[in-house]
């Protein structure tokens, strides 16, 4: 079983990611890559 913290570091670590992934695909203006992030929450709208 995981812990209350090992749960908590999943969330920060795939936040993080979240956070990378949308910053490199705003960087490339694709649009295909923007539409999906348009599905993540916390992501910016187009």
């Amino acid at each position: 079983m995981e812990s209350e913290s090992d749960r908590a570091d999943s969330r920060i670590f795939l936040g993080g990611l979240r956070l990378v992934t949308i910053s490199k695909n705003e960087a490339q203006g694709s649009d295909e890559e923007n539409v999906y992030n348009a599905d993540l929450p916390n992501s910016k709208a187009p």
